[in-house]
């Protein structure tokens, strides 16, 4: 049996009416699956399962990250900012 968990793990819902609103409500579990189980339930699963323990924000970043400057006062953005101020009906669009 793949499921490894424990009583303190999992919510135990007394009430079949209770546990039946709050899957109407959509009220997720606050323990995400790595949590909950030792082990993936599904194939799917296997893919993210130990992503936090291998990558952590501590890392440098990957060879393939490139670090963007977006320009934010451009030509375009200077000429559009000076007609809102100066112009009551400009129209961009």
């Amino acid at each position: 049996m793949n499921k490894m968990y424990s009583s303190s793990n999992l919510e135990h819902h007394d009430s079949f009416n209770e546990l039946k609103r709050l899957k109407i409500k959509h009220v997720r579990n606050v323990k995400g699956p790595t949590e909950m189980y030792l082990q993936p339930n599904t194939t799917s699963q296997e893919l993210g399962w130990h992503y936090k323990e291998h990558f952590t924000m501590s890392q440098k970043p990957s060879w393939t990250y490139i670090e963007r400057w977006p320009i934010v006062q451009n030509e375009m953005t200077k000429f559009v900012d000076h007609m809102k101020r100066n112009d009551r009906d400009f129209i961009f669009f």
